[in-house]
């Protein structure tokens, strides 16, 4: 088989199997750093934890938009960076006005809640936002479903440093 042969054959076969990059999108043609894209899953996670969270949320946001399966891993990595990564991601979620954009968001705080890098839900400003975002901006009715989940999942009694978020807030009170 020659090599033309074989190039049509790979193209045909990731255009039949829904590959963003080949759906005629221009940002996907444009990766922020064609060589992180390069690399596999783990290495780009690997180099993510290394960069500041603007970077990081640039290659999330690419790699939800254009790598099929995106690599969601990206996303522990911002999760890492914890409370410093929180103003940057409020503000994100403020400007999004994709339902996209918006999920990618909420993965990342859902993320901050799993690995307990954050307490989301013990952030009123940003479980505020979140509800504003879910109820302004949703229109569809699997996107809304599907957001209100998410957050009501942020919400759910979790372990934030040994002690259950109820019992940290019937103490306050």
């Amino acid at each position: 088989m020659d090599r033309r042969t074989i190039v049509v054959a790979l193209l045909s076969s990731a255009f039949m199997s829904g590959c963003a990059p080949l759906a005629g999108s221009s940002y996907c043609r444009h990766p922020p750093d064609p060589i992180f894209f390069t690399k596999s899953y783990s290495e780009q996670v690997r180099l993510a934890e290394s960069l500041p969270v603007e970077q990081q949320y640039e290659f999330y946001w690419f790699s939800r938009r254009c790598d099929e399966p995106p690599n969601s891993s990206i996303a522990g990595a911002i999760a890492k960076g914890g409370a410093k990564s929180v103003p940057f991601l409020k503000a994100r979620l403020e400007a999004a006005q994709s339902y996209g954009e918006t999920s990618a968001i909420v993965d990342m705080f859902m993320q901050m809640k799993i690995s307990r890098s954050y307490d989301v839900a013990g952030d009123a400003a940003v479980m505020d936002l979140l509800y504003l975002k879910l109820d302004n901006t949703m229109r569809d009715v699997q996107e809304h479903v599907y957001l209100a989940y998410m957050i009501e999942e942020i919400l759910r009694t979790h372990r934030y440093m040994g002690e259950p978020r109820l019992q940290r807030e019937s103490k306050a009170q």
